[in-house]
């Protein structure tokens, strides 16, 4: 049985997993409906935002289940130090490292 805490984890997960899978087709509704009709630079935009979200809610979605599935084998503390690990291996890979070339890229065209 679970606690109130790992339920709660639990459907915030389900939640979040939604949320980015919902972020991710965006894209691909939008261009169906908005094809040819030359709406191209805004619809590359919008599109970008909600992957970068998406991404965002998916990091949150796997960390929680990770965070769910320790706590339940390992308990609460081991839990913690996993889940923050996780987010901030995902959090380096998919912002920081992308962010810092992006940082190096535009003061090297200065």
């Amino acid at each position: 049985m679970l606690t109130n805490g790992q339920r709660a984890i639990y459907f915030a997960t389900f939640v979040g997993t939604t949320i980015a899978t919902g972020l991710f087709m965006a894209p691909t509704a939008y261009h169906r409906i908005r094809f040819r009709q030359g709406d191209k630079e805004r619809m590359l935009r919008t599109s970008n935002a909600f992957a970068i979200v998406g991404i965002a809610f998916l990091a949150l979605s796997i960390t929680l289940a990770v965070l769910l599935i320790t706590d339940l084998l390992f308990g609460w503390s081991v839990a913690v130090g996993v889940g923050v690990a996780v987010l901030g291996f995902l959090a380096w890979v998919w912002f920081a490292i992308p962010l810092s070339r992006r940082v190096r890229d535009e003061s090297d065209d200065v």
